[in-house]
């Protein structure tokens, strides 16, 4: 990919892949760097930096922006469900 820019890396490759197909789900073009390094030999990944997600540079304030917003969107659905907890009863 010519004029990229890493938006964001990943400490594993589970995290890379769902951030990677939230942003192609939105139509933005990126890929992984260092993914087939991470699959193979996870042990490597926090050497070589974690898991790269690149976009091209023309589009990277739309997925900067979606990345924030979704980032926005989940802290509120943990904090409601904090919320919503019963406490556990003791078992005697």
């Amino acid at each position: 990919m010519t004029n990229s820019l890493v938006i964001r890396r990943c400490a594993t490759l589970s995290e890379a892949l769902v951030c990677n197909s939230f942003l192609q789900s939105n139509e933005v073009l990126s890929s992984l760097d260092n993914e087939h390094h991470s699959a193979n030999d996870w042990f490597a990944v926090a050497a070589l930096g974690g898991v790269q997600i690149r976009v091209p540079t023309a589009q990277y304030d739309q997925a900067r922006q979606l990345i924030v917003e979704r980032h926005k969107f989940a802290l509120e659905i943990l904090s409601d469900a904090r919320l919503n907890v019963e406490p556990i009863e003791k078992r005697r």
